[in-house]
C-alpha cells in the first residue's frame, strides 16, 4: 500500500503487479458498479462482467461475461465497433441494471434512450424504458454531428425518477431551444415517459450530483477547447437555469473559422448575456467526470465535499486525475485540491 495525501485527505492505493481486470475482450471505455457481492463492468460497445468481489483476492483473475439481448435491442452494427455511438452510462436501481445509450430511432436520426434489465436474471434481457420521439440526425441544418457530446449521466432522484444528462451531439442551438430535450439536464418519470427540464444550455455534461436534502443539483460538464465547468441549480423546482452554451464559454472552438464564431460567440461573461456564471471553470480542459460525495470528515463534521474524476491526456493540466472540491454552506466553492 502506497499513501497519497491531497491537502487533508489521504487515501490508500495499491498497485497491481497484474491489470485490474485484463481488458482485451472489453474494448477502452467502461462503467464500474456493484450489485450485492458482485462486481459489474460495463462497456461502451455493450460488453458486460460480471464476477463476485470475493473472487478480487490475488495477484490476478479473468471477469466471465454475460449473455445478454443487446444485439437484439440495438441491431446497428456500428454500435459493437469502436464508435461514439455507444453506451453512455451504467447504473443499478435495486434489481435493475439501466443503460442510458444512442439509439437510432429512424434511419440516421439518434436520441438518448434508457434500458434496463434484471440482475436476479443469469441472462440480462433489457428493454426500453425510455425513448424520446425527439433525434438528431446525422445529416442536419447546422452540418455538424457527434455522438460522443451526448451526456447521458443518470442518477436515481426517487422511486421510478431519474436525473438525465443530455449534450447537444454538436448541433449547439439546441441547448437554447426550450423545448428540445438535447443540451439539458431533465428528471425523468420513468412510468410515464415525460420528463421534466432542470437546466438548459449544456454541451456536454457528464458529471451529476443530486443533494435531495439541500435541493441542490451539482453538474460538471466539457466545454470545448477549454472551459470545462463546475455548475450549480440551487433552484431546481423552478424555471430551468440556463448556464450559456453556445453563446457564452470560458473556452474556444478548436476550429478558428469566423463562421464558427458568428453562430456561437463563445462570449466570456456568463452574466452579461443573461445566463449564470460557472462556479468553476477549467482552462485548459480536464475532461471532467463524475461527481461523488466525500466521507464525512470527523475533524470537521460540517466540512461538504465532491470528489470529481477528470479523464483526458495530459495529467499535468490536471487530467487523469482526481479532483476534490469543497463547498461552503451556500455551495460556493471554497477549495480545490488534486
Amino acid at each position: 500500500e502506497q499513501l497519497l495525501e491531497t491537502g487533508r485527505d489521504r487515501f490508500a492505493v495499491t498497485s497491481f503487479e497484474t491489470p485490474f481486470v485484463p481488458l482485451s475482450h472489453f474494448g477502452r471505455r467502461a462503467y464500474i458498479e456493484s450489485y450485492q457481492n458482485d462486481l459489474l463492468l460495463i462497456t461502451a460497445m455493450g460488453t458486460i462482467g460480471r464476477m463476485p468481489l470475493e473472487d478480487m483476492a490475488g495477484d490476478g483473475f479473468y471477469m466471465p461475461t454475460v449473455q445478454t439481448n443487446l444485439s437484439d435491442l440495438i441491431p446497428n452494427p456500428e454500435f459493437y465497433e469502436v464508435n461514439t455511438l455507444s453506451i453512455k452510462d451504467a447504473l443499478v436501481r435495486g434489481d435493475e441494471l439501466l443503460l442510458s445509450y444512442s439509439k437510432a430511432v429512424s434511419d440516421g436520426c439518434y436520441t438518448m434512450a434508457i434500458a434496463t434489465a434484471d440482475l436476479t436474471a443469469e441472462q440480462l434481457i433489457f428493454k426500453d424504458i425510455f425513448v424520446p420521439e425527439e433525434c438528431v440526425p446525422e445529416d442536419n441544418y447546422y452540418g455538424a454531428f457527434d455522438a460522443n457530446q451526448t451526456g447521458g449521466r443518470m442518477l436515481v432522484t426517487g422511486p421510478d425518477r431519474l436525473m438525465l444528462s443530455t449534450g447537444d451531439w454538436l448541433v449547439r442551438d439546441l441547448a437554447q431551444e426550450p423545448d428540445s430535450l438535447f443540451g439539458k439536464i431533465v428528471e425523468v418519470d420513468l412510468t410515464t415517459g415525460e420528463y421534466t427540464v432542470k437546466s438548459m444550455g449544456h454541451r456536454n455534461p457528464q458529471g451529476l450530483y443530486f443533494d435531495a436534502e439541500a435541493n441542490i443539483i451539482i453538474n460538471s460538464e466539457h466545454g470545448p477547447q477549454g472551459g470545462d465547468e463546475i455548475n450549480v441549480n440551487r433552484t431546481p423546482e423552478g424555471e430551468p437555469e440556463n448556464y450559456g452554451w453556445p453563446i457564452s464559454s470560458y473556452g474556444e472552438h478548436y476550429s478558428t473559422k469566423p463562421e464558427e464564431y458568428e453562430r456561437a460567440p463563445l462570449h466570456k461573461s456568463h452574466a452579461d448575456h443573461g445566463f449564470e456564471e460557472p462556479e468553476a471553470y477549467f482552462v485548459p480542459s480536464i475532461s471532467p467526470s463524475q461527481l461523488v460525495r466525500m466521507p464525512p470528515d470527523p475533524r470537521d463534521p460540517d466540512r461538504y465535499a465532491l470528489m470529481m474524476g477528470a479523464m483526458g491526456f495530459d495529467y499535468r493540466e490536471g487530467d487523469e486525475s482526481l479532483h476534490i472540491i469543497e463547498f461552503d454552506a451556500d455551495f460556493r466553492i471554497t477549495d480545490r485540491a488534486r
